[in-house]
């Protein structure tokens, strides 16, 4: 083990690629992930499973496809004796392995054991706002401080009423400082997974308002686009979230709240940045960031996630190792979120097992490969899905009782979005040309001079199925 790498891996929550400065965007305040990226390699295509938690966590650890863990759907998870988790081997080669915050994998206790020397959910003090949708009842919702989507509870928008050392992210942020300036004799992997900037959007006062309202640049939809939609997308996605029915006001102060719980966000990050370099750690860490999804803030008149446009499913991806990876880079092959593990495990030195699905992106990371021409999958499905008839959802927006089973295949500058279930919504989709329409406003699905190119992608979705499905 001796000179082993350190691994932090840092897994985010429905952060999206423009709350991040190294992305490109003009609003963003990101300095501290802005500055890890130019010591390293940013992924600027980078796919996730799924558009929604579980799924697409459960495809992280694994390192396979959704369909092939029979997870598609959200809150469903592997059986643990099926599908180890990767980390496990880190361990069994010697690592002292951690795991502290959200999990979303695994229904058995006992799995976490064999992966882990260290656990810890990090829950937030009784009483405190929760990461999720929902406020708890002992909190009290002041409609002069807080923004709700319209004729359900979740809260999109407003300002942390906990102070600010009780919050989730404060938490959090103490947890994986105190464990990184433990003293060790063995290498660590640590994972740091988050619920931030997961909704309710609250930052802490001292953030609220950081990001400027006006310059948030995103559009609003016109009822040409909004009638060329998918079914579902028309009849389901939208009434969840309610997004659509936000005035114009309430929709930029709401996407204002995401922007700063993102700059709360980065500071939490530097925190731990700034203890590798006390402790000298951080010349021989690999340091991972990405999230499990992106998120919608009314674009196309859809809120947070389970639909495929490139907010949700193109996310953040960035590696730095120092003299060991190249600085300030930018890897443009398409590449998936199954891949983060395997390309560790090869960072390591570490064997990749060859029945996953994931693959190692070393050589592409060190500018020794390019695999430019790959296709990138990301699925949902409404089975099993413990959410519809809760109290908080709008009887309308409740999941449709067959199974709506979506696939998306992005290549050569395309996407489809297809249904493959058994809904009536029926075959119906979306179909996107990227290089001309990068907002993907203009939905080709079934138009005839774009068949060919539609039956090309559902061929090789298929070619996809016969591979992985279980």
């Amino acid at each position: 083990m001796a000179g082993a790498p350190n691994i932090l891996w840092i897994t985010t929550d429905h952060q999206r690629t423009d709350a991040l400065g190294c992305y490109g965007s003009t609003w963003a305040h990101s300095p501290n992930i802005d500055a890890l990226a130019r010591r390293g390699v940013r992924c600027a295509q980078a796919t996730c499973q799924s558009p929604s938690c579980t799924p697409s966590r459960a495809s992280m650890w694994t390192g396979n496809y959704v369909q092939r863990l029979g997870t598609a759907a959200y809150g469903k998870a592997p059986e643990p004796t099926a599908h180890t988790p990767l980390i496990s081997r880190f361990r069994e080669a010697g690592y002292e392995t951690a795991h502290l915050g959200k999990y979303s994998y695994m229904n058995n206790p006992a799995a976490l054991e064999s992966c882990f020397d260290v656990i810890d959910y990090g829950l937030p003090p009784g009483g405190s706002l929760t990461p999720w949708c929902v406020l708890p009842d002992d909190i009290h919702v002041d409609d002069d401080h807080f923004i709700r989507a319209p004729h359900n509870r979740l809260v999109v928008g407003g300002v942390n009423p906990l102070p600010e050392d009780q919050t989730y992210c404060a938490v959090m942020t103490r947890m994986a400082t105190e464990y990184l300036r433990q003293p060790r004799s063995r290498p660590f992997f640590l994972r740091w997974s988050l619920d931030v900037p997961h909704m309710p959007f609250v930052p802490i006062p001292r953030f609220h308002g950081t990001t400027d309202r006006d310059r948030v640049d995103l559009s609003l939809p016109t009822q040409a686009e909004l009638e060329s939609k998918p079914k579902r997308e028309i009849e389901h996605i939208r009434k969840f979230y309610n997004f659509h029915a936000l005035t114009p006001e309430q929709l930029r102060e709401a996407r204002g709240c995401f922007y700063d719980l993102c700059a709360e966000l980065d500071e939490a990050i530097g925190r731990l940045l700034q203890v590798l370099a006390e402790t000298g750690a951080d010349e021989n860490t690999i340091i991972v960031i990405n999230t499990d999804h992106g998120a919608m803030l009314g674009e196309h008149g859809v809120g947070t996630i389970r639909t495929f446009y490139d907010p949700v499913i193109q996310v953040p991806l960035i590696w730095s190792w120092p003299g060991r990876l190249p600085e300030d880079t930018v890897l443009s092959d398409p590449v998936e979120l199954i891949d983060i593990l395997p390309t560790l495990l090869d960072l390591a030195g570490l064997d990749v097992p060859a029945s996953i699905d994931g693959r190692s992106i070393s050589s592409q990371l060190l500018g020794k490969a390019s695999a430019p021409d790959r296709p990138t999958f990301s699925e949902y499905d409404t089975a099993l899905s413990p959410i519809g008839g809760a109290d908080w959802v709008p009887p309308e927006a409740c999941w449709h009782p067959a199974v709506d089973r979506r696939i998306m295949i992005r290549a050569d500058g395309w996407k489809l979005d297809r249904n493959y279930g058994t809904s009536d919504y029926g075959p119906d989709g979306a179909l996107y040309d990227l290089r001309t329409d990068p907002s993907e406003l203009v939905n080709l699905f079934d138009h005839p001079r774009h068949r060919p190119r539609q039956e090309q992608l559902e061929r090789l979705t298929s070619n996809w199925l016969d591979q992985v499905q279980v």
